[in-house]
């Protein structure tokens, strides 16, 4: 994968300086699923292999995150929940930004050649516009919306004083 003389990557729009961003985003990403798939593991009160066979049979994010609320409502008072529910949501709002660039359409904006746009129907599910300016600041943006929802996870976890697997 080389660049080519427009300082993209060959044979897309994607311009090379954005491969850095996407690489952060996708390691915080994953870093952040892996710890809410700990998280359930505590609250399933299992060994990790058994835990990790559940929770590798739910292949959505916000599936993951029901699951997780319907387990920690068998446990928890109502200040409790409300806790993890705040960082459910952050977790949900960095898994929406995620899905705008992983699977939103990049292209041009209408009458410019220089500035890439995502664009998807389902991004104003979201709450983001039809069309967005997509550029490294976006995607570090999600990036660090990832980080901090695993941070808040954590700490929530930690407070609640469910035990770390």
């Amino acid at each position: 994968m080389t660049d080519d003389e427009y300082g993209k990557v060959r044979g897309t729009l994607v311009p090379v300086s954005y491969l850095e961003p996407l690489g952060r985003l996708f390691v915080w990403f994953c870093l952040l699923e892996e710890a809410l798939d700990r998280a359930l593991v505590m609250f399933l009160c299992t060994d990790p292999t058994t835990g990790a066979i559940v929770t590798k049979q739910f292949t959505s994010f916000v599936g993951k995150t029901e699951l997780l609320m319907t387990l920690a409502k068998q446990r928890l008072g109502d200040v409790q929940l409300e806790r993890l529910q705040t960082a459910i949501k952050k977790m949900k709002d960095a898994n929406d930004l995620r899905n705008a660039i992983v699977h939103g359409t990049w292209g041009y904006a209408l009458g410019t050649k220089s500035e890439i746009t995502l664009s998807k129907k389902s991004i104003t599910k979201s709450g983001f516009p039809k069309e967005m300016p997509l550029d490294e600041a976006a995607i570090n943006d999600a990036a660090d919306a990832a980080y901090r929802a695993q941070i808040v996870l954590d700490a929530t976890l930690l407070g609640l004083g469910v035990v770390r697997v």
